[in-house]
């Protein structure tokens, strides 16, 4: 049996901003090389330069966008936003973080 893998994390609205719309932690495969971390929000992307940035069309993403907008680990994409990544895949430290199990 395949050992499920977890793909994806929601955090029910940004954490840095009351009220914002939920923010997705997403694991997304690359042309080349592992899949990457992407932190997206409403067709936005989250820099490792803390700023939100439109997501271009995957034909359009150059490796400048690829650089700035994709984080190597699990745990430098929640360190940008601010929040502990979760300790196990089974537990995470703040009830707010929800995942999704894939396959």
């Amino acid at each position: 049996m395949k050992q499920p893998v977890i793909t994806k994390y929601t955090i029910n609205g940004d954490p840095r901003q009351l009220g914002a719309d939920d923010v997705h932690i997403e694991l997304v495969k690359q042309l080349e090389g592992p899949p990457k971390w992407a932190i997206r929000r409403m067709g936005t992307c989250l820099n490792k330069f803390d700023k939100w940035e439109w997501e271009p069309m995957p034909s359009s993403r150059d490796d400048d966008f690829l650089a700035r907008c994709r984080f190597d680990s699990l745990e430098e994409a929640f360190a940008v936003l601010g929040v502990a990544a979760p300790a196990t895949t089974r537990q995470c430290p703040k009830p707010r973080v929800i995942t999704t199990i894939v396959n």
